[in-house]
């Protein structure tokens, strides 16, 4: 049975190689799995050794946003000191990386990039006679600021406030377009700072959504399995991205039980197509406020890749106890958590612009090398899209007026709080 080889133990690592010992097969064919080996980073620089096996843990989850394929895994320190893989099941609160989807859900009621929103202090009534007063990580308030400037500095009580007006059911059923499980996510107005629970898996299949352009995928592990004489006995027929296809052929639903692996001979490898989560100007208007979290935010230290097409979002959970970054281009979404498996504070300013983010660099250093840089295109020629576009539509003299980033809301300051 082919689905025992992805058991916990079975293999460790699968290589394309074959081994010393295997008799030789002048049948059998090696292909490369990936182009960079980014299973198998190492440091150049030796200089250095752990004198103790650490106590915190961490997590990195890669992916290919166009049809889901798992590029790279590491689900903790080491295997054989800790069989429980972080990255698919490790339940942690994802901070701040959660407030795009939150954003998301805004542009999607009408409020765009600039819309205005009111970062000043404001308690909320919870039960039992207590108040709530979220605060900002700095201390600090900023009055009247605009959404993108607010997402690029992860303010928490912009984040809060806009939660409010956009609508907290509204916003769980919305979550679901990026295949969270709305009984994972609290039913307040905490869930605009990430006090849901998800896997990192979860978080970055989330965030794929924006690097794709607004489909939905599903991660699989293995693309094909083929015995000794290069038969292919079992291969994989992941969602892919199809933009200019129309709404009918796009998956309407995705079948979270179905096994990740098809029998070859049963299956006539008939393209499946990703279905639609979010609209493709809601995808690059994300990816464009995300892009200044780099820029000019929380993940300046980025800035050091030299690239201008990377995106991302840093995140950190009350106490200081999970350090998060997820960052992604058009080609590769990677997902970097740290933190300790029995939740306490990783110490004073362990944020994950500061803890997790230097991960998520060097990792990126080697993904991205000798790779172009690529961007999301601003707008889709997709049957999807053909009503947004006709709505959209202006005259050659305004478009020339119009803002390189996203029009301006015509919702005054005012009305919004």
């Amino acid at each position: 049975n082919a689905r025992s080889i992805v058991k916990p133990g079975d293999i460790i690592m699968a290589v394309p190689k074959i081994s010393s010992k295997t008799k030789e097969d002048k049948t059998s064919k090696e292909q490369p799995l990936i182009e960079v080996d980014m299973q198998n980073l190492k440091f150049k620089d030796v200089s250095w050794r752990l004198s103790q096996i650490p106590q915190v843990e961490g997590a990195l989850i890669t992916i290919n946003p166009k049809d889901g394929a798992i590029i790279a895994l590491s689900g903790g320190f080491h295997y054989f000191n800790s069989k429980f893989n972080r990255v698919t099941q490790a339940k942690r609160q994802p901070g701040s990386t959660f407030k795009p989807f939150i954003y998301s859900a805004a542009l999607s009621r009408g409020f765009s990039a600039n819309s205005s929103i009111n970062d000043a202090p404001i308690v909320y009534k919870i039960s039992g006679g207590k108040r709530w007063r979220p605060r900002n990580y700095s201390k600090r308030y900023y009055g009247w600021t605009t959404l993108r400037r607010a997402l690029a500095y992860s303010h928490n009580v912009s984040s809060v406030r806009l939660l409010e007006k956009v609508g907290v059911d509204y916003t769980r059923n919305y979550l679901t377009n990026f295949g969270f499980n709305k009984k994972n996510m609290p039913n307040n107005l905490t869930i605009a700072l990430g006090t849901g629970e998800v896997t990192p898996l979860k978080l970055v299949t989330g965030y794929a959504v924006f690097a794709n352009g607004g489909f939905r995928i599903k991660p699989y592990f293995i693309d094909r399995i083929e015995d000794s004489h290069g038969k292919v006995i079992y291969s994989s027929n992941p969602l892919k991205i199809c933009r200019r296809c129309p709404v009918e052929i796009l998956t309407s639903k995705l079948d979270e039980t179905k096994d990740l692996l098809t029998s070859y001979d049963n299956c006539d490898q008939i393209p499946r197509y990703a279905p639609k989560a979010i609209t493709s100007h809601n995808a690059y208007s994300m990816t464009s406020m995300l892009k200044d979290v780099i820029r000019i935010g929380t993940a300046k230290k980025a800035k050091q890749l030299k690239r201008s097409d990377i995106a991302g979002k840093t995140g950190t959970t009350s106490n200081l106890r999970d350090a998060w970054f997820v960052g992604y281009n058009s080609d590769i979404v990677t997902a970097v958590w740290i933190g300790f498996d029995k939740p306490r504070s990783l110490g004073y300013k362990e944020t994950g612009g500061r803890t997790a983010l230097p991960m998520w660099i060097d990792f990126m250093k080697v993904a991205f090398k000798g790779k172009p840089i690529r961007s999301l295109p601003k707008r889709y020629r997709s049957a999807a899209n053909k009503k947004f576009k006709k709505k959209k539509r202006a005259t050659s003299r305004a478009r020339k007026k119009k803002k390189r980033t996203i029009k301006r809301s015509t919702v005054i300051p005012e009305q919004l709080f």
